[in-house]
């Protein structure tokens, strides 16, 4: 009977360690598809406390500074870095952050998950509106980030890895003044944010 009562012990505590293992760290893979990778709301955020940031509702993590900026304490000093769009994508290569040196650029629908309407909507704005206007009778207003994980963010243009086909090499941006997702050229320089 003992070993029956051992036998059961053993299998709960290993039930118990697998259900209470830390996955925060999981990096789900991109599928393009926003909808189907959410396992809670985008934009849960978790300050992780070493320059990263996790939204729990993706599973990535972001990195808390802009390129160009320095982690002190809890804030992000100096200014964001405004570099072209292959330097951009160098910097997020060469990024050795939080135990983790596999960072790059995040495509356009993971960036759009940063991008916050006063209202409180999630910012999933149509390609080409910005908060302010209504578009299909919704109405969206002025933009935020969360400065609270996302101190310092520059309210200009931040880089997508997302390249379009319109003459030249154009690649998706994100103006954080208005929520604004439009194309520019790579050669421009912009703001940085990585994703892993």
């Amino acid at each position: 009977m003992r070993k029956i009562i051992w036998v059961f012990y053993m299998a709960g505590l290993a039930l118990f360690i697998s259900c209470t293992k830390d996955t925060t760290d999981v990096v789900k893979p991109d599928t393009g598809d926003t909808k189907t990778i959410f396992d809670t709301e985008p934009g849960n955020f978790i300050d992780k406390g070493n320059g990263t940031i996790l939204d729990r509702g993706t599973g990535r993590l972001w990195t808390k500074c802009s390129i160009g900026q320095e982690m002190q304490d809890t804030k992000c000093k100096g200014y964001p870095q405004e570099i072209s769009f292959d330097e951009a994508v160098i910097a997020c290569e060469n990024l050795s952050m939080g135990g983790h040196d596999d960072w790059r650029l995040p495509s356009k629908s993971e960036l759009k998950v940063l991008v916050k309407c006063t209202n409180r909507s999630n910012a999933n704005l149509p390609d080409f509106t910005t908060c302010g206007t209504i578009t299909e009778g919704i109405e969206y207003v002025l933009i935020t980030i969360d400065t609270k994980f996302f101190p310092n963010t520059s309210a200009k243009e931040y880089w997508t890895s997302e390249e379009v086909n319109k003459g030249g090499r154009k690649t998706w941006t994100i103006y954080f003044k208005t929520g604004y997702t439009h194309y520019q050229n790579v050669n421009q320089a912009s703001h940085v944010r990585c994703i892993r």
